[in-house]
């Protein structure tokens, strides 16, 4: 079949796009990609575009802002498969959410949904009639591997501290921090809230497999789970928010160790450093959110606003290099390994397809589909047959050519078992007018009167 014969080069040219892609020359064009650790949810699923039923736009929490209006009838929204291949690259472990939203009064949600093979694997849900915000998962002695033989119904469900903050009805701007054996949650300008997983079978397992599903403002195939209000910000990052990822004048918060974003570049050959900012939220040094790097060699990394020529910031730039590289790596070597296994099911698929006698195959003689084992003659004394999709006719001999018909009867060529019928006269039958037919008088005898 061709598409069996297609499926090897598909893979091929898939791999080597991967590779393509992850190269350092191809890092200056895809720096607004690969270099992002959040993954705008509104914008990934063309909510910013207007090409979702059900949601439409609305004024945000200040004038000049515009927000999205999530109804009932909005479809479920699965991140597109690309998106979620990123993340599973990116992500070590830990996860964290950025929400700028409004609920809808005495209403139940799911913000945010992690399924795999149609297990749960983590769920954020906040019920502004009950004013409570859980997050659920399974326990940690079930790994991601094993949820499609194994249904367990003993799911956590971690009251976060506070209540839901989306309960009063107006605009909340929320992060949380998702890590193995801790959860952090900042909401608006409010004093962060920390839930130390101290218990073993309270961990959260963070190690997402390779048919991860993320669904954003419900939950796939529940519909009474979807969310009803609007939505400013919605952003998913492949780390664990350490602190908030805005700016509150009324608190003092520690600055956080040296990540990407708050990292400096220097250009070789350049004289003043150059401090990178958000201008969205008007915050420098904050959450990674953008890992500036260029090819080997052109661009030197440095935490500190020291001179680019200094050798303990050569090394640890080249060691920050090294690292990310290999990273980079990894997420290929994922990525590869699971298209292999993808091509190998497909190939399995196809076999399967290829022998299963439920699918028959027809042909098309003239303009007429004809099933597969059926035959006929055609008027040129040749005997077809439909096997496997395909016509194959072999010619045959005139039946009539014999003269098989008797006693004057006449051979017409027909589809029947002998390939003709005998039309007899009236002094024969048979099925080849073989027995004469007695002849009968029709003269009146003569008679003689006498007086």
């Amino acid at each position: 079949m061709e598409l069996a014969a297609f499926l090897p080069l598909l893979f091929v040219r898939m791999s080597l796009f991967a590779l393509w892609n992850a190269s350092p020359s191809r890092q200056t064009q895809r720096e607004e990609y690969n270099s992002e650790n959040v993954i705008d949810l509104l914008e990934a699923l063309n909510v910013t575009r207007g090409g979702v039923r059900g949601v439409t736009k609305v004024k945000g929490q200040e004038a000049g802002l515009v927000a999205w209006r999530f109804r009932s009838r909005t479809p479920h929204l699965m991140l597109p498969r690309e998106h979620t291949l990123y993340l599973l690259t990116s992500a070590r472990g830990s996860l964290g959410l950025h929400l700028i939203g409004q609920q809808a009064r005495q209403s139940t949600a799911t913000l945010l949904s992690l399924m795999s093979r149609g297990q749960m694997l983590l769920r954020l849900v906040s019920c502004t009639r009950s004013n409570t915000l859980r997050l659920e998962y399974p326990p940690h002695t079930r790994s991601h591997s094993d949820t499609h033989t194994h249904t367990d119904t003993n799911t956590h469900s971690l009251l976060l501290p506070g209540g839901s903050p989306f309960t009063g009805g107006g605009w909340v701007q929320l992060a949380l921090g998702l890590e193995a054996q801790r959860v952090a949650l900042f909401t608006d300008c409010r004093e962060e809230m920390v839930v130390e997983l101290s218990q073993p079978d309270e961990v959260i397992n963070l190690r997402l497999p390779l048919d991860l599903q993320v669904t954003f403002a419900s939950e796939a195939k529940e519909p009474n789970s979807k969310f009803s209000g609007s939505w400013l910000t919605a952003e998913i990052s492949t780390h664990a928010y350490r602190r908030r990822p805005w700016s509150c004048p009324n608190l003092t918060e520690p600055v956080p160790p040296p990540t990407p974003r708050s990292e400096t570049v220097l250009m070789v050959g350049s004289t003043p450093p150059i401090m990178l900012l958000d201008e969205s939220v008007g915050v420098a040094n904050d959450q990674p959110q953008r890992v500036v790097l260029g090819a080997p060699g052109r661009r030197v990394q440095s935490s500190a606003l020291t001179p680019v020529n200094s050798q303990t910031d050569t090394h640890t730039s080249h060691g920050e290099r090294i690292s990310r590289l290999e990273e980079r790596l990894d997420g290929v070597s994922t990525m590869l390994q699971m298209l292999k296994n993808q091509n190998l099911e497909l190939t399995e698929r196809v076999r399967y397809l290829e022998s299963c006698e439920c699918v028959r195959r027809v042909c098309v003689w003239e303009g007429v589909e004809v099933e597969s084992g059926k035959s006929w003659t055609t008027d040129t004394y040749s005997q077809c047959t439909c096997t496997n999709g395909q016509v194959h006719c072999t010619s045959t001999q005139d039946p009539c050519s014999s003269a098989p018909c008797l006693n004057g009867g006449v051979c017409e060529v027909t589809t029947s078992d002998l390939g003709f019928v005998c039309s007899c006269p009236p002094s024969a039958e048979g099925r080849l007018c073989e027995k004469p037919l007695p002849t009968v008088s029709t003269q009146v005898p003569q008679t003689s009167l006498t007086d």
